[in-house]
């Protein structure tokens, strides 16, 4: 799972590698529950995602994404 820095775009406007499936793990902060109820509200304010598959260092570092365990 992975959070994205709070300076930097939620992950649903972002480019992530091309063809990444992704989803939210926890429902944005900016947003709340009224969008996702069905997910725990993050304390962080652009939530956290899962992608299907680990990203890479470089890739992390590509898309501005900070590994967090979950």
């Amino acid at each position: 799972m992975y959070l994205y820095r709070p300076m930097y775009r939620p992950a649903g406007f972002a480019t992530l590698p091309p063809g990444l499936s992704w989803n939210y793990a926890e429902a944005p902060a900016m947003y709340g529950l009224a969008n996702r109820p069905d997910l725990p509200q993050s304390r962080h304010t652009f939530g956290i995602i899962s992608t299907e598959r680990q990203l890479t260092d470089a890739e992390c570092r590509t898309f501005e994404l900070k590994p967090v365990d979950g």
